[in-house]
């Protein structure tokens, strides 16, 4: 059913093009007649559109044109209104279209685009040689009647006026034909303005792409120019002499081909596996036999590595770094076999904090809290003591120690006791005032308290100073 309706609505619509087409020829003939017409003063016959025959009247020239116009106009409604039903049946869900009834459809539309155009092209034609012929037969007639002299001043008068009206007429359409170019302009400088922008946005959006292709542009420079380098760091996971690992690197930049789209260099033993890092090489040395599939991988995750420890892919910043770099690489590759880890996983390994660790770092700070904690509290009893010492010290020379444990005040015998029981003094105070307790004479508590009173000063300042320290 569908299939039916497309062919039936597609033929209507060519019929239509071309009754349009061969009318509008008819019509596009009007301009000449009409002019043909004033040339020979009215006298010439006009073309009829209707019959393709020729009128002799000016008014049946009008009416050919007013016709011609409507029927026209009439018919292009007709055209747009059948391609319209073309389209309603392509979007009918059922039967989906082809692309040759699409294209049918879309030439259809170029078609009555370009009928259009010229029906306006041809209508603007004809009312120009209509106003051209009242133009030229007004003034003929004016002359006619000038040389007969026989119209009366009132028919002069109105005759004139009628030609004013012709050509305000005239300046009217000229100055509808000024706005539209006017406006016209106006659009195609909107337009242009419009297509401005988008370039100035594309522009912004350039200059990005314009670093890209000079960095592009110096590093195939670089990589045609390129005679030497220097290595900013190197590690080997194998056992190598230091000459043979400088030898291997210096060769390298004589090795590096221009312009190559590979990223390997293999000669007679080693293989080579570099990437470009800005203006630096990061470079995988493996024998002729590894997986290079694993080499290109682990290269990859070592230019990530540095790329993620460092800022800026610099010489500067490399060696700065080179430590954790270093450490990076270790955790990638041991002895020379490639482990299975990730970036997150060697940055996780990095930054790892050890539990125990902390734990004994707790360990050790509440330890030496608490030994200020005790020297503190030995030096309150070293200055008690000292206090006790002095307190005792400022008693009677014989009977305080003697009354307090019990035993006589004699010195006869006990002489040479202090000069020997109290050479340890060395000791701490608090040591010493046991030894006090035991002393069996009085006299001895003289020295006793001169040595203990400097013992103590001495120990307190020690202990004070390494508190406050």
């Amino acid at each position: 059913m569908a299939g039916s309706s497309w062919d039936v609505v597609q033929r209507n619509v060519r019929i239509l093009e071309s009754t349009i087409d061969s009318k509008l020829t008819a019509y596009s003939q009007l301009p000449s007649a009409i002019a043909r017409s004033t040339s020979s003063y009215g006298n010439a016959t006009a073309l009829d559109f209707s019959t393709g025959r020729a009128s002799t009247s000016s008014s049946q020239q009008n009416i050919d044109h007013t016709k011609a116009e409507a029927e026209l106009t009439s018919l292009l409604a007709q055209l747009s209104h059948s391609i319209s039903e073309l389209t309603s049946v392509l979007d009918d869900p059922s039967t989906p279209p082809t692309s040759g009834q699409l294209h049918a459809v879309q030439r259809h539309r170029e078609v009555l685009l370009d009928l259009e155009r010229d029906f306006r092209r041809a209508s603007t034609n004809v009312r120009h040689a209509i106003d051209r012929r009242d133009l030229l037969g007004n003034v003929q007639g004016d002359i006619h009647a000038y040389k007969l002299r026989t119209a009366p001043e009132a028919d002069q008068l109105l005759a004139e006026r009628g030609h004013i009206d012709n050509s305000h007429r005239m300046i009217d359409s000229t100055l509808q034909q000024a706005y539209a170019t006017r406006a016209d302009l106006a659009s195609q400088h909107s337009l242009i303005q419009s297509a401005t922008a988008k370039i100035r946005a594309t522009t912004a959006q350039i200059p990005a792409l314009n670093r890209l292709i000079t960095m592009i542009g110096r590093r195939r420079r670089r990589d045609q120019i390129i005679i030497a380098g220097i290595t900013v760091i190197s590690r080997q996971f194998r056992d190598m002499p230091r000459s043979r690992v400088e030898g291997l690197l210096s060769s390298f930049p004589k090795l590096l081909p221009a312009n190559s789209q590979h990223t390997t260099i293999e000669t007679e033993s080693v293989r080579y596996v570099y990437q470009p890092l800005e203006d630096l090489y990061m470079i995988l040395i493996t024998n002729r036999s590894s997986n290079i599939l694993q080499d290109i991988d682990t290269l990859h995750l070592f230019a990530r590595t540095v790329s993620d420890l460092c800022r800026s892919l610099d010489e500067r910043d490399i060696v700065r770094n080179s430590f954790e770099l270093l450490e990076a690489f270790d955790e990638i590759v041991s002895l020379g076999y490639r482990e299975n880890v990730s970036l997150i996983q060697i940055r996780s390994i990095l930054e790892m904090d050890s539990h125990e660790e902390k734990i004994q770092e707790i360990i050790e700070r509440n330890k030496e809290l608490e030994a200020k904690e005790e020297l503190k509290r030995r030096a309150k009893q070293l200055e008690l003591q000292r206090r006790e010492a002095a307190r005792r010290g400022m008693g009677p020379p014989g009977g305080g120690f003697g009354s307090g444990m019990g035993m006589g005040g004699g010195s006869g015998g006990y002489s040479s006791v202090p000069g020997s029981s109290f050479e340890p003094a060395a000791a701490p105070v608090y040591v010493h005032r046991e030894n006090s307790a035991a002393s069996p004479s009085a006299p001895s508590a003289k020295p006793f308290k001169g040595k203990g009173m400097q013992l103590g000063k001495k120990a307190k300042g020690d202990l004070l100073g390494s508190i406050d320290g």
